[in-house]
């Protein structure tokens, strides 16, 4: 569930992925709600109500009739009100959800009527499963809450299982993965205290979801297979609807669509015979993503018009928002960009409306991709520059350190029950042969004592020395998964740090530089110069060089420590002032400690110090600048002054980004960051620890 990928003009096919793990993970979503709604308690179950529960996943028509029957023979206000929420769900499973949140009003009065709080929270439970496939995810949000504080109130630790899934659930829409696996991996732990199979199978779908939108797609396809054996052994169509659908994806995120096609044919027959006209739309889109993936856009084309047709029919906003996305992106490949402009504009409006930052990002990213093939490249920087400020807002390196964090506690818990369990099987196997010695015959009770006490003390050591072994091995696996995450955790922020580089320094300079060449081939045509263009390509292009040789100096592991920082900091000014009239003075330790800084510590500790430089060069206009350095205690300080014109008030409010970049690079790396500017100069002071 790597983090919201950061996508960039020119790759729509990424855009393709991302946004087909997303309706994997509405699929999921949908087939666990429609599972897991309380239908009825056993005590207030009519025949007819039973029937339509038994029918209900194989034959949604005759589960329907059932309950109709039963809301028509009804002989009081509390039969009717269970068969008017019966009635409610079956709408709901199949896709009609105006239908569903009329019936479910009416069940409500009657619940409210009779004070029956456990209706009342099926009844909220239930709106907020009719609401999210409306794509309003607030306001099921708001339902499932009110649910899951009535279930919780009650003590109803299944339907609290069930509430838990359904909020972590709109917590994905929300792009909070991290809150959404607490809350999952909370639902997992009271289901199988319960031993509840199906919950349990559930939340393993669940879970692995948000592992495979984070981009784990190996811990992701581990809960998947766990969730398709539970699913196998219950007979559960929907849920094996759902999970093949989601094996598929796992396919299709390694780049190998062609092995996603028979998952998914398998899935959509699945769901076509439970008339589940939701997880039908799903899975036409995701054939279609299939197809564009092998370079077969007029079949890709044909599977995403069926899903927007199917999307539109059930009022699926945030499917009709994709499905007008996947359209605009096959007609990009097949570079008829006023269409795609077309489509993806209508994508656009509608995830506006649902607030859907993922869509609106996928939507402004496909109109930069149109607008720059129909030669419109200021509308196309734009657009870019409006996707990249959505994709912002969802990279975060520190949701995949919780996802770590909560799962390493996760199987913490588990080792500890493993063991737990263990304990009790001794006391139940002690019991056990404690009630038999009571049935011996008294004329040889004294011989099967001696016996039953050396068998009883054999078993006893052996479970004795098997559980001292189990600890140890639960130890060491325990410690050996912590190395292990550690070294993974550390390689993936590295990767992330390198890729985030990357993007804001050599992205956006390349994007701008395609931009002016092309707006220099226009200028040619028209007969216009374009020598402005030309040297700030030539420009780009230096910093650029320059922006990378920096990149490559921090993550090369021989500049690891302070001394070769130092050394780079004395070379970097020295080159960065020579074509300039200004005087200078670097003041750096004669000795300086052995010690080993990260690549993040070298990184933000170097772009600091030349931004402070910049600043005071460019816009200070000094003529006489210090850089000077000194340990101090178990610190690491710098100090910057000039004799430039400082910051005016104005000059301060520009400024403010830049300042406040620096001063966050700083408290990244555990340090801190200062100024002082008055007319006379300026004083810049950053510090940070110093490594042990």
């Amino acid at each position: 569930m790597h983090s919201s990928e950061v996508l960039r003009i020119k790759r729509p096919l990424q855009t393709l992925a991302t946004r087909s793990r997303m309706l994997g993970f509405c699929l999921a979503t949908f087939l666990l709600l429609s599972a897991s709604v309380v239908i009825s308690q056993p005590t207030l179950m009519t025949p007819l109500l039973d029937s339509a529960r038994k029918y209900r996943s194989i034959q949604p028509d005759k589960a329907m009739n059932f309950a109709r029957k039963a809301f028509q023979q009804a002989t009081d206000e509390e039969k009717k009100s269970r068969s008017l929420l019966l009635i409610g769900v079956l709408h709901c499973d199949v896709s009609s959800y105006d239908s569903s949140l009329f019936y479910l009003a009416q069940s409500l009065d009657f619940f409210k009527l009779l004070k029956d709080s456990t209706g009342i929270a099926e009844v909220y439970h239930n709106m907020g499963v009719a609401k999210e496939h409306l794509g309003f995810y607030q306001e099921s949000l708001d339902y499932y809450q009110h649910a899951y504080e009535i279930r919780k109130k009650l003590g109803l630790k299944s339907e609290v299982a069930f509430s838990l899934n359904s909020v972590g659930n709109i917590y994905v829409f929300l792009n909070n993965y991290s809150r959404a696996l607490e809350l999952y991996l909370e639902s997992l732990k009271i289901s199988e205290e319960l031993i509840n199979k199906t919950a349990i199978a559930n939340t393993f779908n669940n879970i692995g979801m948000v592992y495979d939108y984070t981009g784990d797609l190996d811990k992701a396809f581990d809960y998947y297979d766990r969730a398709r054996k539970a699913y196998e052994a219950l007979n559960d169509k929907r849920g094996l609807a759902g999970i093949l659908n989601n094996i598929g994806l796992i396919y299709k995120n390694k780049r190998q669509p062609e092995k996603s096609i028979p998952y998914y044919q398998q899935s959509l027959k699945l769901f076509e015979e439970l008339k589940s006209a939701y997880g039908v739309a799903v899975l036409q889109n995701n054939m279609g993503v299939a197809y564009g993936l092998m370079n077969n856009q007029e079949q890709a084309l044909q599977y995403h018009r069926q899903a927007l047709a199917t999307n539109s029919k059930i009022g699926n906003n945030d499917g009709i928002a994709n499905s007008n996305n996947s359209i605009g992106d096959s007609y990009l490949k097949l570079r008829q960009f006023s269409e795609a402009d077309e489509y993806f504009s209508k994508g656009l409006k509608v995830a506006q409306q649902i607030k859907s930052t993922d869509r609106m990002a996928e939507s402004y990213e496909g109109l930069a991709n149109a607008r720059e093939g129909m030669k419109d490249y200021k509308i196309a920087l734009a657009f870019s520059q409006q996707a990249r400020v959505l994709r912002d807002t969802l990279y975060s390196s520190e949701k995949s350190q919780k996802l770590y964090e909560m799962e390493q506690k996760y199987e913490s818990a588990l080792k500890e029950k493993q063991i737990a369990l263990l304990n009790s099987e001794t006391e139940r196997q002690k019991l056990e042969i404690a009630q038999k010695n009571e049935l011996i015959d008294q004329r040889t009770i004294q011989l099967v004592l001696v016996v039953a006490s050396l068998v009883f003390l054999g078993v006893a050591v052996y479970l004795f020395y098997s559980r001292l072994r189990l600890r140890q091995t639960a130890s060491l696996e325990m410690a050996r998964i912590e190395k292990d995450q550690a070294i993974i955790k550390s390689i993936y922020e590295q990767r992330m740090n390198i890729s985030k580089d990357m993007h804001d320094e050599i992205g956006s300079g390349l994007t701008h530089i395609s931009l002016l060449s092309e707006m220099i081939t226009v200028q040619k045509h028209s007969g216009t110069e374009g020598q402005a263009e030309v040297q700030m390509i030539s420009s780009i292009s230096r910093q650029l060089v320059q922006n990378m040789s920096e990149i490559i100096w921090a993550i090369n592991p021989q500049n690891e420590t302070l001394e070769t920082l130092t050394s780079y900091l004395r070379e970097q000014t020295n080159k960065y002032f020579e074509p300039f009239e200004v005087n200078y003075v670097i003041h750096l330790p004669e000795q300086i400690p052995i010690v080993k800084l990260t690549n993040l510590q070298r990184r933000n500790l170097f772009l600091v110090t030349k931004e402070t430089l910049n600043n005071a060069l460019k816009h200070a206009k000094a003529s006489s600048i210090s850089l000077s350095m000194e340990i101090k205690g178990n610190q690491i300080c710098f100090l910057i002054s000039d004799n430039g014109k400082g910051f005016e008030p104005e000059q301060i409010r520009k400024s403010a980004n830049g300042l406040k970049n620096m001063k966050s690079r700083m408290s990244e790396i555990g340090g801190s960051f200062g100024i002082i500017t008055s007319s006379e100069g300026t004083k810049v002071n950053y510090a940070m620890p110093l490594p042990i």
